[in-house]
């Protein structure tokens, strides 16, 4: 959905200067006109998914399920403000089932609780990013199933991580809650994440009817949840 437009535009810039020189009674009139060719770039909103301090465990087993760093970040590399957005999902739904995640020093959760806790209509975390689950039913699909980041990111401005580890606990229990050695060896498989990005300036590219009046270049970044608003017009999510 990033979108890079660029038009060249070439305008004619005449510059006159006219110059009065007196001398006796005589007057003597000097013009001069150019031209100039000007490049115009129409702005964009152009994206880098960034994730930094990866380390591969040096073994995972039935006994040892190390915290895995995965550190996802969004830069605004456009030429205008924007929102930022991610979409991130385990790969497997074992894999998810069985997965806890941490932020900042915060104790590990789970996956679900992860996105709960980032809920848009009740946040329980200090996190600037907000999660639009799947069952809610005010949302249209094209918003849910979605992190968004509810700040504005200047140009050249990146988010914090949406996390910081994960780590994955492969330890299957009986009935009785004890833990059966090696009967988990089935559920140990790579640990997959489908992550991308995805920016919409925060502007609006057209006419909007705000209070009743016609407002063009509207600017959803200085308005209460702008981020939301922003992207169900960019999507056409009435």
């Amino acid at each position: 959905m990033t979108k890079k437009n660029k038009i060249a535009l070439c305008a004619a810039a005449v510059a006159g200067a006219a110059i009065i020189i007196g001398s006796g009674v005589s007057l003597a009139y000097l013009g001069a006109s150019n031209s100039k060719d000007n490049s115009l770039t129409v702005g964009y909103a152009d994206e880098s998914l960034l994730e930094s301090n990866f380390s591969a465990p040096s073994e995972v087993s039935v006994t040892s399920n190390p915290a895995i760093t995965k550190q996802f970040s969004v830069r605004n590399n456009g030429s205008v403000p924007a929102f930022a957005r991610i979409y991130a999902e385990f790969s497997d739904s074992d894999l998810a089932a069985h997965a806890k995640v941490t932020l900042g020093n915060n104790a590990p959760v789970s996956w679900e609780t992860f996105k709960t806790n980032l809920n848009y209509t009740n946040p329980v975390t200090d996190s600037k990013w907000r999660f639009v689950p799947l069952s809610d039913g005010t949302q249209d699909g094209k918003i849910k199933g979605y992190f968004y980041y509810t700040e504005a990111l200047a140009v050249g401005g990146e988010t914090p991580n949406l996390f910081d580890s994960v780590t994955i606990d492969y330890a299957r229990y009986d009935g009785n809650s004890e833990l059966q050695d090696g009967s988990n060896i089935d559920l140990i498989t790579p640990l997959e994440m489908i992550v991308y990005s995805e920016l919409v300036q925060t502007v609006e590219t057209g006419t909007k009817t705000v209070e009743n009046t016609d407002v063009y270049g509207y600017d959803y970044k200085d308005t209460n949840n702008g981020w939301l608003e922003c992207w169900k017009s960019f999507l056409k999510v009435t």
